[in-house]
């Protein structure tokens, strides 16, 4: 089963909408991992180290260091980046089949971006 973990700022109302549809999903937020004063860099380790997705907005960073640390050696479950370019169900809807779908290696070393169409 895959584990995910949403970032300090992803939009939690997102995240409940998910939850309400996949209420047996492993997802965690940074806050209750107690990792949410984490600089991107290590919020990607960590997630390494916890086998961990990472769901986010953060398209500025986020890809920059996913491909920083996989240059690096390090092995990432990878990152789903959520663009906010769409309405909030729509998303739900992508984020829904995205998770229940996955497999582990869709996402690995990789950004995997969403929604699949605006």
């Amino acid at each position: 089963m895959l584990r995910f973990l949403t970032d300090q700022n992803f939009d939690q109302g997102i995240a409940r909408g998910l939850i309400a549809r996949a209420p047996n999903l492993n997802i965690i937020t940074a806050f209750k991992a107690g990792v949410s004063e984490y600089e991107d860099p290590d919020l990607l380790r960590w997630t390494a180290e916890h086998e961990r997705i990472l769901i986010s907005h953060d398209k500025k960073t986020i890809p920059h260091y996913v491909k920083e640390l996989v240059s690096s050696g390090l092995t990432l479950p990878g990152v789903i980046l959520v663009i906010k370019s769409a309405s909030i169900g729509k998303l739900i809807d992508d984020l829904e089949i995205t998770v229940l779908c996955g497999k582990p290696e869709d996402f690995r070393n990789d950004v995997f971006y969403l929604p699949f169409r605006p």
